[in-house]
């Protein structure tokens, strides 16, 4: 028979409840001290590169820019094309105004035309007298008209508002001034001179005649050569031997 040496616990008897083993609360570890490292330096960044000025401008006005309206060149041109229509208009309605007479006349005025005077002196002094407006226009008017050879020289009345051909009608009357011959013979005193004048009905006396023809009367002779060429000897007559004989168609 075996003998059992150990203890049995009797049946239906409890048994200890074991206590739970608590653990030993854990001491934190050793904290290593790692060597101490400097804070690594700030990199030095290069500047950054500033846009070229001309690139930036362009970039805001690309963004920035609004569309703007643009003027109306084409209107303003036709404006233009339009005023000048209007004014060369106008200048042309003045020129064919003056060309056929504007109606009304002005007071009658007395022209005198030299022998000898072109059709530019005679229209700029029509102008001067104010008979027309613009001489060139005329000038033109008579050049092609083909009616120059007409005008003639002397005095002649015409009116502002007068139609151009009517101008020309009346410069072209011919008015003679009546003329007397005047004969001086050869070997003649300067007195007998004047008294010849007198008795032409030229000069009202010999004293007037002697005193024009000495310029003691402000007659100024000294733009002729000939009066500058008489010698100063105190002679009484300076005119003495200088009235050449010859016969002188004058005025009345």
């Amino acid at each position: 028979m075996r003998i059992n040496r150990s203890n049995p616990e009797p049946s239906g008897a409890q048994q200890p409840a074991v206590q739970p083993q608590t653990a030993a609360p854990q001491q934190p570890a050793p904290r290593r001290e790692e060597p101490r490292q400097e804070p690594p330096k700030p990199k030095k960044e290069k500047p950054k590169k500033r846009p070229e000025p001309e690139e930036y401008e362009a970039y805001e006005e690309d963004e920035e820019e609004k569309p703007r309206r643009r003027f109306p060149v084409g209107c303003l041109i036709v404006l233009v094309i339009l005023a000048l229509v209007g004014f060369g208009g106008y200048k042309v309605s003045q020129f064919y105004a003056e060309l056929d007479g504007q109606g009304t006349l002005g007071e009658v005025q007395t022209i005198t035309v030299p022998e000898g005077s072109s059709v530019s002196s005679i229209a700029t002094q029509l102008k001067d007298s104010g008979v027309i407006q613009y001489d060139w226009l005329f000038k033109q008017y008579v050049k092609y008209s083909g009616k120059a050879g007409e005008i003639q020289y002397g005095s002649f009345e015409v009116q502002s508002g007068m139609a151009y051909n009517e101008i020309i009608k009346a410069l072209s009357v011919v008015t003679r001034r009546p003329t007397v011959n005047v004969t001086i013979p050869e070997g003649t005193t300067a007195v007998g001179v004047a008294q010849i004048f007198v008795d032409a009905g030229l000069v009202e006396d010999v004293d007037t005649f002697l005193s024009c023809a000495n310029g003691t009367d402000g007659s100024d002779w000294s733009q002729y050569d000939f009066w500058n060429a008489i010698p100063d000897n105190g002679r009484l007559m300076k005119c003495e031997g200088y009235l050449f004989p010859d016969t002188y168609n004058l005025y009345a």
